[in-house]
């Protein structure tokens, strides 16, 4: 018989969370991500909320959401955005430890912010490394992009796609920070992002290994019997 541990750690492993393995809704995001300045200006002034399934930022306003989770290793952060109107930044955090040392992605509809079009942005102890650019890639408002941001291994690969066309596709070894959340930004600028997608689950690797420690202690619990002895036999 299983403890009631172990029972509950299975449910939650095999689905009993009720969302699908590495979803998260927007009202689990503006519930549980934190607001933060934003990585270009230091401004934290962002207005966040969820709007039919999506986060959506507030026009004319500058700041940060960051997760309340942190992935290590080998992951992926996957997700649509799109800018209604406006020329300004809205933007990806990622390997983020604080606000001056992270990994972010700025996508620009032709404001000069951060820098011109799409960049990939180091930042290390407040000085920002640019990892890979397109300055003639600008946002169309009303525009719905899907990205994914991945790492694997010593590699990160960023792309930005529209309706199945890849229009951003950069493949670079950095792995100053292998670990971190994830989230949103924007600088002046209102923004929508959904489906928003973190792979492995934030907090499986961890689940396993208590689901690990109840086995054993499970097993500890419930030591083996004893064989019993055949009765000998009588004449």
């Amino acid at each position: 018989m299983r403890s009631p541990a172990v029972c509950f750690l299975t449910m939650v492993l095999l689905g009993g969370t009720g969302h699908a393995q590495g979803a998260i809704s927007a009202t689990e995001i503006l519930a549980n991500w934190t607001k933060m300045e934003s990585p270009i200006s230091g401004t934290n002034n962002s207005l966040w909320s969820a709007v039919a399934g999506l986060v959506v930022a507030d026009p004319d306003h500058s700041g940060s959401l960051i997760s309340d989770f942190s992935v290590a290793g080998d992951f992926t952060f996957a997700g649509t955005m799109e800018a209604p109107g406006d020329n300004d930044t809205m933007g990806l955090m990622f390997g983020f430890q604080d606000i001056h040392n992270h990994y972010r992605l700025s996508f620009s509809g032709g404001g000069t912010q951060e820098q011109a079009g799409l960049t990939v942005v180091r930042e290390l102890g407040g000085s920002d490394t640019y990892l890979a650019s397109d300055s003639g890639l600008t946002w169309v408002a009303g525009t719905l992009y899907d990205f994914s941001i991945a790492r694997e291994g010593n590699d990160l690969t960023i792309n930005v796609s529209h309706g199945g066309t890849s229009l951003f596709d950069r493949t670079v070894a950095n792995t100053t920070f292998t670990s971190g959340r994830v989230g949103f930004h924007v600088y002046g600028q209102t923004a929508e992002y959904g489906n928003i997608e973190v792979v492995p689950e934030p907090g499986g690797l961890f689940a396993w290994a208590l689901l690990g420690l109840a086995l054993a202690a499970g097993r500890a619990s419930f030591p083996r019997r004893r064989a019993r002895r055949a009765a000998p036999a009588t004449e």
